[in-house]
């Protein structure tokens, strides 16, 4: 292959940082550096069971503790709910280990540790369901009502004739993987400071992706216009696609400043950074594809799970996701998808590194390149054989106006 010499004026250039003298002196601001007037630090009250019906909750003993300002429950959180599936305060259940049940904001952190230890919660422990095989198992406890069977979403779709592509390929390979749970490993721990101090005035310092996100759903929660609610996104210590969603801790922290009338800060310690992370969860892929003898490639298609954890919360994107990007760099004939989340009592996942495409691409990549050398081809040579070309329109009417795979891979 020719590869042709780097003839850009700025990739792959050493190109100075704008924020590299603040950020290497010391003197950039991050979200734990907030300190205002008056500021609360709260701690939450988390379950230690996987699956348990939450019988009474006694809160009596740490409301009498000195520099305990204010204290939430379901109660105090009016029944709220993120996503179809999860109140954002426990109401009747709890369904993973973590799961938030109440919350204190205190004058500094130690007095909020201390009166989460005297909140008092009576539980009535569950079995839990903790892997996809076993909540997929006719016998298997139902986690919600409203996935049967343990299913929380799917999503299908179809190009093409995929039977008649198989029926007409030379060779048809079928190969199986999963993936693990992963973590994105940020520098910067998950944090949020929220002054709703003022009468329907919501400010939110927090490391972010999406401030326009978080401000519509936000305002959406508690129902103020998008011009009350505030996002002030300072620098941010790693994301990798992880900090997009709004996720309950913001809303918890919000709700105890609505209460106390005060700002609060919440900062994640170690073990509850993994809990809040919502990062990448098990899956598993079953790949097959049909392709001629000369190589080119006919027929995909994918069967894939993935372990939603105990929420759905906004994880129906990577259904859509991973089924639209199948087809979209090779010239194939059809596709067939078909995804499921599964409900368990794990922590809730969601995904970082592409929307979680990279965790595809993993087995993808490495089912085309063992088809390729089923056909002795060159695994490169075969991705060149079915690369799209500029001009070329997939099944869905993406058009490659001006630079297909095959031309991107030979520059």
């Amino acid at each position: 292959m020719n590869y042709k010499p780097n003839t850009f004026n700025a990739v792959g250039k050493n190109q100075p940082r704008l924020d590299g003298a603040v950020k290497v002196s010391g003197r950039s601001e991050f979200t734990d550096d907030i300190v205002l007037p008056g500021m609360l630090h709260c701690k939450f009250v988390r379950s230690p069971h996987a699956r348990a019906k939450i019988l009474n909750i006694d809160t009596s003993k740490a409301e009498r503790l000195p520099g305990v300002k204010a204290i939430i429950t379901n109660k105090d959180a009016e029944d709220m709910m993120f996503g179809p599936d999860q109140y954002v305060l426990c109401k009747d259940t709890v369904n993973f280990i973590g799961d938030e049940v109440a919350a204190i904001a205190a004058v500094d952190r130690d007095i909020a540790a201390e009166a989460a230890e005297l909140i008092k919660v009576e539980y009535e422990p569950l079995p839990p369901v903790l892997t996809m095989a076993k909540a997929l198992r006719a016998d298997a406890p139902q986690i919600h009502q409203r996935g049967e069977n343990n299913i929380a979403a799917e999503h299908s779709n179809s190009h093409g004739d995929p039977d008649k592509a198989f029926a007409e390929s030379d060779h048809v390979r079928v190969d199986q993987f999963t993936t693990p749970v992963s973590h994105n490993c940020y520098a910067e721990f998950h944090a949020v400071v929220a002054d709703y101090s003022r009468p329907e005035k919501l400010s939110m310092w927090t490391p972010g992706q999406s401030a326009i996100l978080m401000q519509a759903e936000l305002a959406k929660q508690f129902k103020l216009s998008e011009g009350d609610v505030r996002i002030l996104n300072l620098n941010t210590g790693g994301a990798f696609s992880g900090r997009v969603p709004l996720k309950t801790h913001r809303l918890i922290t919000a709700l105890l400043s609505r209460k106390a009338a005060r700002p609060v800060k919440f900062f994640a310690a170690g073990d509850e950074e993994f809990l809040i992370s919502r990062a990448g969860g098990y899956t598993t892929y079953r790949f097959k594809s049909g392709a001629t003898k000369e190589g080119k490639l006919k027929v995909i298609e994918v069967e894939f799970n993935f372990d939603s954890g105990a929420y759905i919360e906004g994880l129906f994107l990577i259904l859509m996701l991973t089924g639209a990007y199948l087809h979209l760099l090779y010239t194939i004939e059809a596709v067939r998808y078909h995804g499921r989340l599964i409900y368990t009592n794990n922590m809730p996942y969601h995904f970082h590194h592409g929307g979680g495409l990279a965790q595809m691409q993993f087995g993808f990549g490495q089912h085309l390149d063992r088809l390729a050398e089923d056909l002795g081809m060159d695994p490169v040579d075969f991705q060149l054989l079915n690369a799209v070309e500029t001009g070329h329109t997939t099944m869905t009417d993406t058009h490659y106006a001006s630079c297909g795979l095959k031309e991107c891979i030979e520059k």
